[in-house]
């Protein structure tokens, strides 16, 4: 009891688009892979991972710098700016 011609047909059809998805992965990764060297000189997904972990403590760390300088500013300047828009 084997499969007839129209189940084939359909399992094969179903077959070639996920080729034909794959395809279109393969070429998709390739390109980001490529952009990621190209932008950044990464080579992996892993060094990428590591480099935007980098990035956000980064970014942390220059909004903690902000906040305390504004603070300071405001401390300093605060009431004396608001005076002179009044």
């Amino acid at each position: 009891m084997g499969i007839d011609l129209k189940e084939y047909e359909r399992l094969k059809e179903i077959l070639d688009r996920n080729k034909q998805r794959a395809i279109k992965a393969e070429g998709a990764l390739e390109q980001k892979m490529k952009q990621l060297k190209n932008e950044w000189g990464l080579t992996s997904v892993k060094a990428a991972e590591k480099h935007l972990k980098a990035l956000r403590k980064e970014e942390e760390e220059a909004g903690k710098a902000y906040e305390k300088a504004f603070t300071a500013f405001q401390e300093e300047w605060g009431e004396k700016l608001d005076a002179a828009g009044s």
